[in-house]
């Protein structure tokens, strides 16, 4: 048996399958609520009402820690319950009439 007839072997480096995760959360939700915390903050600082910096605070290490959390149990949970959310709750079985052949819009 020849060399040229085994299958090549193809190293899978960890950093290709290792989720993309910031402060241990999912990317997109940790920066989404950052964002968030950083408009409201400055938006109370800017009127002179400190609490609203706290509490701006106070939601960014919270949403932190939950998703945290979910990152834990699944690295990509927003992006299954995205999808998961995108179906319908019945799929008809067999194809929609107008499909059929010989049927025309008029």
């Amino acid at each position: 048996m020849a060399i040229e007839d085994e299958p090549r072997s193809v190293p899978i480096r960890q950093s290709l399958l290792r989720p993309e995760l910031v402060l241990g959360g999912e990317r997109e939700p940790v920066m989404s609520s950052a964002l968030f915390a950083i408009l409201v903050g400055t938006s109370g600082a800017a009127s002179g009402q400190f609490l609203t910096v706290g509490l701006a605070l106070a939601f960014y290490f919270a949403a932190v820690v939950l998703f945290r959390r979910m990152a834990k149990a699944d690295p990509a949970m927003t992006k299954t319950w995205r999808r998961h959310i995108a179906y319908r709750n019945f799929y008809p079985s067999g194809s929609p009439y107008w499909s059929l052949k010989g049927y025309r819009k008029q």
